[in-house]
């Protein structure tokens, strides 16, 4: 997904994100329960066609990535449970999306508010007062969720997200609230010497 914010007056933000909106995403069962939450959700929502309501904001925003989540594709792991998780995941997905979602283990990784909000401290002592921001792997939209409330009133703000339940979740969970979007679905590509996708 590309979602690029134009300027207009006045601006409507999207709701802050905030460390206790994720305190209880501690641990992998909990992550990956939030996960199943998120896109059991996310379904519903595009099966009605309608933007996420405040309330699956909530949800939709503890989606974590399975990346440090490996266990959730592994079908023939030594512990039970796991595999049970592992079964119910693979259930859930179409063959697309599961691949997609498996294929993300490596390269995404979620990263705690406390973090994201060090990151924009530091850019700002770095003199960032204005102008662009691009985040491109921009995951479900923390980085830009957390970001300081005086940063984006008058920034052109683009997000790039090749992963399908990011980017439609932060589409129907963030555009009503937030952007003037445009999106486009990205392919992966890969590489014929490496075999490595991006």
């Amino acid at each position: 997904m590309v979602a690029t914010a134009t300027e207009a007056a006045p601006r409507i933000l999207w709701p802050q994100l905030t460390r206790a909106d994720l305190e209880h995403l501690t641990g992998p069962t909990a992550k990956f329960e939030a996960n199943l939450a998120a896109t059991t959700l996310l379904r519903q929502i595009e099966a009605e066609g309608r933007p996420a309501s405040a309330d699956d904001r909530q949800v939709l925003q503890c989606y974590t990535g399975w990346g440090g989540l490996p266990a959730s594709f592994n079908l023939e792991a030594g512990d039970s449970t796991w595999v049970e998780r592992a079964r119910r995941l693979q259930a859930m997905l179409s063959a697309e999306d599961y691949e997609s979602a498996r294929a993300s283990v490596n390269n995404s990784h979620y990263t705690e508010v406390h973090v994201i909000e060090a990151i924009w401290q530091a850019v700002e002592r770095f003199g960032f007062t204005g102008g662009r921001i691009l985040e491109p792997a921009a995951g479900i939209g923390h980085f830009i969720g957390a970001m300081p409330r005086h940063l984006p009133e008058h920034r052109s703000i683009t997000t790039v997200e090749i992963d399908r339940f990011p980017a439609a979740s932060s589409r129907r969970s963030m555009r009503p609230v937030a952007w003037t979007c445009g999106s486009r679905r990205s392919r992966r590509q890969r590489c014929p010497t490496t075999g490595s996708t991006w």
